[in-house]
């Protein structure tokens, strides 16, 4: 008897282990103590810190540390590009908005309009750097506020839940990488490309979907193309042109303007089937096995 109550606790947890969907870390003020149950969240820091630098918080045994990043810095030639705009890396005011989520205000900017969120007005890139306590892969990023400037023929529209994202992940040179000083002050996003820095999705949205319910808020969901991408560190801001053009159909794309909300995550440990949290192949094989297995060791002890 103790034997079968042995295979069939084996049974549970080995089906159950392959199974786990992601977690979540929300950066809404929505995600309060009264959603810990709901969410599994567990918040170290319930606002940004008081100089607006970073964000902290835990889930799951996984610690999450925020800053703001963008390409606002022009304090040398090597630091312009052919029309004038700046291209460098400076750090940005980390800023929380509430319900929808945390923005970025950089030096080229003051906190009015669509330029105190993470966006890439002026072609100053605005990314938040993601610094985890150990590798995980990003499947969805979660977005409060989210809108899309362009002009068509002269005339300047908005369009709500339109606005693009981009996400990049350190995939190298990680055990070198101090996320204090992430980036050198002659430092561009391209330039990141040649330090371990992998483009994970330059360009991606919420696929014109509704709004989903969080926590008693509504927010867009934006769908990050990363499966089989882990790291410790992610860049996750408005759509960035490391290599993207920035025209579309005949249209052009003035900014992308986001509050990030949240994001779900998994830990490398947990990982089935690309993130899915769905039954692989092997793994199902798996559990067929086990379970023939246990059906002809019942039939011996009979």
């Amino acid at each position: 008897m103790f034997k079968k109550l042995v295979l069939s606790a084996v049974l549970v947890a080995f089906s159950q282990s392959i199974i786990a969907g992601p977690d979540f870390f929300g950066f809404s003020s929505n995600f309060t103590n009264s959603h810990v149950d709901e969410l599994n969240i567990k918040k170290y820091d319930n606002s940004v810190s008081a100089n607006n630098t970073f964000f902290n918080l835990e889930q799951h045994g996984v610690s999450l540390n925020i800053t703001a990043w963008s390409s606002s810095l022009g304090g040398s030639s090597s630091c312009f590009d052919a029309s004038g705009y700046d291209q460098c890396i400076q750090r940005a005011e980390l800023t929380e908005y509430g319900t929808s989520g945390l923005g970025a205000i950089n030096d080229d900017e003051s906190g009015s309009n669509y330029n105190h969120a993470v966006d890439n007005n002026d072609f100053d890139y605005d990314m938040l750097l993601l610094s985890f306590s150990e590798q995980v892969n990003l499947s969805n990023l979660y977005t409060g506020w989210n809108y899309k400037l362009y002009e068509k023929r002269g005339t300047i529209y908005g369009s709500q839940g339109q606005a693009e994202a981009s996400a990049m992940a350190l995939t190298s040179n990680s055990s070198s990488f101090n996320p204090s000083t992430p980036f050198s002050s002659t430092q561009t996003w391209q330039d990141t490309l040649q330090d371990g820095w992998e483009i994970v999705d330059e360009s991606f949205d919420a696929n014109g979907t509704d709004k989903v319910s969080i926590g008693g808020g509504q927010y867009y969901k934006m769908p990050i193309a990363s499966t089989g991408v882990f790291s410790k560190y992610w860049l996750v801001g408005a759509a960035n042109n490391v290599s993207r053009a920035f025209y579309e159909s005949g249209k052009y794309d003035i900014s992308d303007n986001i509050k990030i909300a949240g994001v779900d995550f998994m830990k490398l440990g947990d990982f089935t089937d690309g993130g899915t949290g769905t039954i692989s192949a092997p793994a199902s094989i798996g559990i067929f096995a086990l379970g023939c297995a246990a059906m002809v060791f019942r039939r011996k002890t009979k």
